[in-house]
């Protein structure tokens, strides 16, 4: 090889490794960075032309011949690595171990997601370059690519130091923000604490979720809790307070308000699409009981829930629904085993054919705390359509009055008891009002009425704990006639806590790794070095 091919070698060497550094270093390649590539080839195309000889003669030995074989071999394997990438990113899938299901998404989300009329605009305000802001970027795109997956979504990354007046417009702010739009809705998507996290947004797929719901919803739906009679308190955040119900209803983008029938004059709000009883303490005025009657019979939508032993006076609204509360106390032992007190009952046995309850996971429980069961009358006044949505197991009995020890003379009745019932139907009309009357009886509205035997279930201490929030949840939706919305929801990831460590346990995850197999791996080579000097 000449002197002078040697140096255009090198030259074109020394430019490809110059490109190399720059490509890998710059953000962006323009024309200018390709100029060392360039160089790099006109070197090497020199040198080859300069001695071309002594490169033919090289490329026909033997030894060159079976390097060749070696390096065609390695590349065809990288080849083959890359198609292989290629092929698994194109056609992406994946497995979701995790017992909440945290990197798939929710049968709620799906449904909703398949219903979508136009596509989902996310337009992603974001300075690149930020600490916050990159996490934010980084945790939204992992979860982000589920939803592409399973629907219409297009995402626009935008940086609202260099789009101004596209920051004016949407009203972002400089910890970044994330708009959703569908049709001629918007809203900004916040996090479960209610803003994003300046050290880096735990944005969640409920976070999600909940903002399609918001833009995709066609009209607002109106909840009214009947208050003044010691129920559940929607405002308060103590263990029996309803709070969390409140927070989780708003995020779907119902309406939630007080109904008192003091400030109404005794008249259930014309905007009323349902109205929730929960755990009254206090008797119910006859005028109060009346304008539920009146409600139920126009098609209203009704949820009562009851607690044994209260002064709840719902038992007139019951029988006319067909309905007895039994007003016993039904003992789970077996909830012991989740480490709860007995008084906690398990429902374990879900209806198949009502939409609340038959896409809850089997297997699975709800919690009811301090719970009756309901009974159907021999002879309801109406004909109406009943299910029972919850069960308990066969291993529960009823008690009449709590004892600290329970004897077989203080069991009053064996499971499986119904602790949730749905009524549906329409009130029968009278011979002088059907005369009168022109509207077909098929056009009348029909009531839907569902009864718990626990009103413990909807507060702050018990919503979130096994299915209690899938059930609350379905059930509201299933009063306002939101199918859709009927699911199983998205999980938060549960925490996973370290048991603490035995002296067994100690040994076992620090003395064995890092001292007994250490030990052994130096034995063995001394052994091993030794024999082979002995051959």
């Amino acid at each position: 090889m000449s002197r002078i091919g040697k140096l255009c070698l090198i030259f074109s060497l020394f430019c490809l490794l110059v490109f190399a550094v720059v490509g890998y270093l710059s953000m962006f390649l323009t024309a200018k960075h390709f100029l060392p590539l360039y160089f790099g080839a006109g070197g090497l195309l020199a040198a080859v032309i300069i001695d071309f000889k002594f490169y033919k003669k090289f490329f026909f030995l033997k030894t060159t011949k079976q390097g060749l074989s070696i390096g065609a071999s390695i590349l065809l394997f990288f080849v083959l690595v890359v198609a292989l990438n290629f092929i698994f990113f194109k056609y992406n899938k994946s497995w979701d171990l995790t017992s909440e299901k945290l990197h798939s998404l929710s049968d709620q989300t799906k449904e909703i997601l398949k219903d979508l009329e136009e596509p989902l605009e996310f337009k992603v305000f974001l300075i690149k370059g930020r600490p916050q802001h990159d996490s934010l970027r980084n945790t939204f795109d992992s979860k982000i690519r589920l939803y592409k997956q399973a629907g219409d979504v297009n995402v626009t990354y935008i940086n609202p130091q260099l789009e101004p007046a596209l920051s004016k417009e949407y009203n972002t702010s400089e910890s970044g923000s994330i708009i959703l739009e569908y049709k001629d809705k918007r809203t900004e998507i916040e996090t479960s604490s209610g803003m994003m996290m300046m050290g880096g947004a735990n944005i969640t797929e409920q976070d999600v979720t909940n903002a399609i719901i918001k833009v995709t919803r066609d009209t607002d739906k109106t909840l009214y809790f009947l208050s003044n009679h010691g129920e559940i308190d929607i405002s308060s955040s103590e263990g029996r307070g309803g709070l969390a119900l409140k927070t989780e209803l708003e995020a779907l983008s119902y309406q939630v308000k007080t109904l008192s029938f003091i400030e109404t004059g005794g008249k259930v709000p014309e905007d009323a699409d349902a109205i929730l009883v929960l755990g009254p303490t206090q008797p119910l005025l006859n005028t109060e009981i009346h304008a539920l009657d009146e409600y139920l019979k126009s098609g209203g939508n009704l949820l009562i829930a009851i607690d044994p032993e209260k002064r709840h006076g719902m038992n007139s609204i019951l029988t006319t629904l067909g309905l007895k509360y039994k007003n016993e106390y039904v003992i789970d032992r077996m909830s012991a085993l989740l480490g709860d007190v007995p008084v906690t009952a398990l429902g374990v046995r879900y209806s198949q054919t009502s939409e609340i309850s038959k896409k809850l996971t089997t297997g699975a429980a709800s919690l009811f705390f301090m719970v009756s069961g309901f009974e159907r009358l021999d002879n309801p006044e109406h004909s109406f359509r009943y299910d029972e949505i919850v069960q308990t197991d066969v291993t529960t009995v009823s008690i009449s009055k709590l004892v600290r020890e329970i004897g077989s003379e203080d069991i009053t009745g064996n499971g499986p008891f119904s602790v949730v019932y749905s009524v549906t139907g329409s009130f029968d009309k009278g011979e002088d009002e059907s005369e009168s009357d022109d509207v077909d009886e098929s056009e009348e509205s029909e009531f839907l009425a569902i009864v718990y035997g626990d009103s413990d279930i909807f507060s702050n201490a018990r919503i979130f704990q096994q299915l209690n929030r899938d059930l609350v949840l379905n059930t509201v939706s299933a009063l306002l006639r939101d199918e859709d919305l009927i699911n199983i929801r998205p999980k938060s990831p549960a925490q996973t806590m370290m048991a603490s460590f035995t002296t067994t346990k100690y040994r076992f995850f620090n003395v064995i790794p890092f001292t007994i197999l250490p030990l052994l791996l130096i034995i063995f080579g001394i052994v091993v070095s030794y024999r082979r000097k002995g051959l």
